[in-house]
């Protein structure tokens, strides 16, 4: 009898649900989309997900799903990040490249924006009363991993919808091996052409 105890015990613990925050900051519809796909994938698992959306492009307007709990917040960057995007854009689809000027504005701005969701008391103390059990973000940035901190958020876990940025893989770790693995950086890198 104890071990059958034990048994629907443990199936229990395989079943539990979780509570699941998904950090998919307004930077593109398209990531919104593919972070809605897994928020929605995760609430027909049975888990327990938020959205969380912090806008930083007035042009990311969808929420990727039409299931989850959304919690969007207008975190007052908006203007900024297009001006700074219409840069981004021409290296993307022109193939100019960035400058370390521009890598270092992008960066100077992703903590700006950081900065003013950590400032949002009622913002964290919304997401804090949560007590999420896991989030999830992308690589685009670095702000989620301390606002996962700044929760008290136990386990975190990193999705990347496309090919891995050099910094980003460097700061995770496992940087790409050079010799044969080009680098991301739109059409100036000799092995794409």
């Amino acid at each position: 009898m104890m071990k059958i105890l034990l048994l629907v015990v443990a199936l229990l613990q395989l079943c539990a649900a979780y509570k699941i925050l998904v950090y998919s900051p307004g930077l593109s519809n398209s990531h919104l989309m593919f972070n809605g796909r897994i928020a929605d994938l995760l609430i027909s698992a049975g888990h327990d997900v938020l959205i969380y959306k912090p806008e930083l492009m007035a042009a990311a307007t969808t929420n990727g799903s039409d299931i989850a709990r959304m919690l969007v917040v207008d975190i007052g960057v908006k203007e900024k990040w297009a001006k700074s995007f219409e840069k981004h854009d021409d290296m993307m689809f022109k193939g100019s490249s960035m400058s370390v000027l521009d890598f270092l504005d992008f960066q100077k701005m992703t903590v700006e924006a950081c900065d003013a969701q950590l400032k949002r008391k009622d913002i964290m103390d919304i997401l804090r009363a949560e007590k999420f059990d896991l989030a999830i973000s992308e690589t685009m940035e670095f702000c989620s991993y301390g606002l996962f901190h700044h929760l008290n958020i136990p386990s975190n876990i990193v999705l990347s919808p496309g090919p891995l940025m050099d910094y980003m893989a460097d700061a995770f770790g496992f940087p790409a091996a050079a010799s044969h693995v080009p680098r991301n950086d739109y059409g100036t890198d000799p092995m794409r052409k």
